[in-house]
């Protein structure tokens, strides 16, 4: 069947190829403005390295969740242990899901409980316009925990007056050995917007239901979500994001295999966040804004017998930002304060609360369309942890209209969440001495923009201490958080894109490429040389992305998607699943007719069995079949 789709592949470049025309129109790339950066820098201007993920190329890729989405870029470690969004890991360029900061809207929507939970988030797959990933030390945008980068989602905001609603379902048509029942899914989305002149609104909900793929892997997920944003006078606008997530999922091997194989847990979290700029002057804008965000989860170890162990955490996250932009003769300035309140209340964290007092400065300048320079810092007062300065530097030069040279340095910290520090399980065991991890990140590379080509290359090193990992001596022993080493991630990536009308076909192909070569440094204390490791030495080796999709005479589709992963000392198969290396492909077929669109996925075409976080197996084979309907 390789062969099969390799000759497919290879048919449709030869006749896109043969299609092309003298006079056909190229499409130029996409030139946002970056969201997540306070300075709101369009991309093409940017010194960072930023992977952008658009929604036309979100709507082509045969995707169930946000964290399927991510798998597809180039550099970001997606670690599912749930399928269809229920639960997943999300690392950059080799960090771990706690180094990585998300974002909605530029508001910030991690849990400080544990990362685990970090893409409990209430956005439909439909309502995005697209998703930010910033890579990179970010501190002093954002204060502590960016130490790896960031991930931005942006909702789909000033479309005018319209409503679409998908209704899908999918199977890997096997049964399940305890109930004869066939493994399957179903699910709906309804993404709404109204223009009302000075206001737009949008609604989005979702709502999905499996009975799972293995053993007590059944779900439950919804999302529910309202964006708003609009004038209030003049000079003064408004822009208002609320909602809710909540995923009930069964967690067999999810934390403590193979004890957990009858373990439940629901996790739900409820976001509002308001923001409101103000245009002082023609120099001056002030943008306050402030966001919180609620989070609930509760595991069960044995779902049969919920009395053996059970733990109910609660969470209050409020994040307050006072920001000033001033444009000046001299360059742009942003000035401002942060203040975020982290609080938590558990059966088996106890209760505990921390505050975190930022300050930040940083400033653009730019001096004859080529040379361009954004510094910053941003201070910070933790009420645990003390004081700290993380600095950064962009440079860029551009060296013609196509080709920009860039590079950058910066610093962050990383505080242990309250999962790490005071957490008491059968499998774990947290640490209430942990000191933050600290990382100072260096990049340089080159972007390349010229019509219907992109193309970009970089090279990164990422010096971290104090870096919080989960050990145990042996298999029989518990995981316990540990400052366990240093760890220095130093790499390379690849990506181009190609996006190209012909006669009557439009193609967009897409590769990544990002190569992990971590270093890891002497052992905090030399009594633990020999103990096992779970995330310093999973990282990623070579991760490969490949996207090619055509709209033919605008009614037919094709997607190609393929995926190839090769993790540092994974170990060898378990159980037949591969966790050190394999190669995924996706294939979507899809035909618009009007206001209709129906798409065929078939996800893990080949059948791959795999593992990407733990022990846990991942779906095999899975068809899916959805309807869309527009109206506009």
């Amino acid at each position: 069947m390789k062969k099969i789709l390799l000759s497919l592949t290879l048919l449709c470049s030869s006749a896109f190829s043969a299609m092309a025309q003298v006079d056909s129109t190229s499409q130029q790339l996409e030139d946002v403005v970056v969201l997540s950066d306070k300075l709101q820098i369009p991309f093409k201007k940017q010194n960072r390295n930023i992977q952008i993920l658009t929604a036309q190329q979100i709507a082509k890729i045969p995707a169930k969740s946000v964290n399927d989405l991510l798998a597809y870029i180039a550099g970001v470690d997606v670690r599912q242990k749930g399928p269809n969004g229920s639960q997943a890991d999300i690392g950059i360029d080799g960090g771990t899901f706690d180094q990585t900061l998300v974002l909605i809207n530029g508001f910030k929507a991690s849990d400080p409980q544990t990362g685990h939970n970090m893409m409990n988030i209430p956005i439909p797959i439909d309502a995005i316009e697209r998703i930010e990933v910033i890579k990179g030390a970010a501190a002093r945008i954002y204060g502590v925990n960016a130490l790896m980068g960031a991930i931005n989602i942006v909702t789909k905001k000033d479309k005018g007056n319209t409503f679409s609603a998908r209704l899908y379902t999918g199977s890997s048509f096997q049964n399940d050995d305890t109930t004869d029942n066939m493994y399957g899914s179903f699910g709906t989305q309804l993404v709404g917007q109204m223009n009302t002149g000075h206001w737009q609104h949008l609604v989005g909900a979702s709502w999905e239901q499996g009975n799972g793929y293995r053993y007590n892997t059944a779900y439950s997920n919804t999302r529910v979500l309202y964006t708003g944003k609009g004038q209030l006078s003049k000079h003064a606008g408004l822009e208002i994001l609320g909602g809710v997530a909540n995923s009930d999922f069964g967690a067999n091997a999810f934390y403590a295999a193979p004890g957990d194989k009858n373990a439940e847990e629901e996790v739900n979290a409820t976001f509002l966040a308001l923001r409101a700029p103000v245009q002082i002057n023609g120099h001056w804008t002030l943008r306050p804004s402030v966001n919180y965000r609620n989070g609930y989860d509760h595991y069960v170890y044995i779902k049969q017998r919920p009395e053996v162990s059970q733990n109910k955490h609660r969470t209050h996250t409020i994040d307050a930002s006072l920001d000033n932009t001033f444009s000046t003769g001299f360059g742009n300035i942003v000035v401002g304060l942060n203040v975020r309140s982290e609080q938590i209340k558990s059966t088996n964290l106890k209760d505990h609360s921390r505050v975190n007092y930022g300050a930040f400065l940083e400033y653009q300048y730019q001096w004859k369309e080529k040379l361009d320079l954004n510094l910053g810092a941003y201070v910070n007062q933790n009420t645990v942890y003390g004081f700290n300065i993380y600095p950064g530097i962009d440079l860029g030069y551009q060296i013609n209209n196509n080709l920009r040279a860039f590079a950058n340095a910066g610093y962050g910290q990383r505080l242990p969440t309250f999962t790490d520090l005071y957490y008491k399980g059968p499998g774990n065991q947290g640490n209430e001495f942990l000191d933050p991890e600290y990382m100072i990140g260096y990049e340089a590379g080159v972007k390349y923009r010229k019509n219907e080509l992109y193309a970009n290359a970089s090279v990164f090193l990422k010096n971290g201490r104090d870096f919080i990992d989960w050990v145990r001596p042996d298999t029989a022993s518990a995981w316990t958080a540990q400052n366990f080493t240093s760890l220095n991630n130093q790499g390379i990536h690849l990506d181009a894109g190609y996006v190209k009308t012909f006669d009557q076909v439009l193609l967009h192909i897409y590769a990544g490429y990002t190569y992990l070569n971590p270093k890891i440094g002497t052992i905090t204390d030399e009594s633990k040389q020999g103990w096992m490791s779970q995330y310093a030495v999973n990282a990623l080796k070579h991760q490969a992305v490949f996207r090619i999709n055509a709209t033919i005479y605008r009614h037919f589709n094709i997607g190609i998607h393929n995926r190839y992963q090769q993790r540092r000392n994974a170990g060898n198969p378990l159980n037949g699943y591969g966790r050190k290396q394999y190669m995924l492909t996706d294939l979507r077929l899809g035909y618009q007719m009007k206001r209709f669109q129906l798409n065929a996925d078939v996800n893990n075409l080949f059948d791959i069995k795999y593992i990407e976080s733990g022990v846990v197996p991942l779906p095999g084979r899975w068809f899916t079949l959805s309807l869309l309907y527009t109206l506009k």
